[in-house]
């Protein structure tokens, strides 16, 4: 069984929000370039609800969970609020290009975020628990100046 903290999680959103980036990139490129531009218009929605949900979901139960149970430090949340921000905003900034910028910058933030959380999970051993940092001390008495 997979664990609500576990670097697969990390692993996932990554590649959800390079999904996400890579279509914010891509869609305004084929709304130009294409005659059938009202159809790319009328998929792009839901593919992007589905990526905004999933990023969103895998998030905060992966972040939350590693910051309540394990590294308890709050820059993974704080990356990831700030990237989902961007993502949601991106609609009312005007300019197709600002905004799928902005919504690019956001994703590239979410995945800032699980990447740190995969470093913070690999650097206190707390996903693994056979590990000798582990078995030294908790992860929560960590300093900031041992990352």
């Amino acid at each position: 069984m997979i664990r609500l903290n576990s670097p697969f999680l990390d692993r996932i959103a990554m590649f959800v929000a390079a999904a996400c980036g890579l279509h914010c990139i891509c869609f305004p490129i084929l709304l130009a370039i294409s005659t059938v531009s009202n159809f790319f218009r009328v998929l792009s929605g839901p593919v992007e609800t589905g990526f905004l949900a999933s990023a969103f979901l895998l998030g905060v139960v992966n972040l939350s969970g590693s910051w309540w149970r394990s590294h308890h430090r709050p820059e993974c949340l704080v990356l990831f609020a700030t990237g989902m921000t961007l993502i949601a905003v991106h609609d009312h900034i005007p300019g197709v290009f600002i905004s799928a910028g902005v919504s690019v910058a956001g994703g590239a933030l979410v995945g800032t975020a699980h990447f740190r959380n995969m470093h913070l999970l690999r650097k206190c051993g707390c996903c693994d628990p056979a590990s000798p940092s582990s078995a030294d001390r908790p992860c929560h008495d960590r300093t900031a100046s041992e990352d």
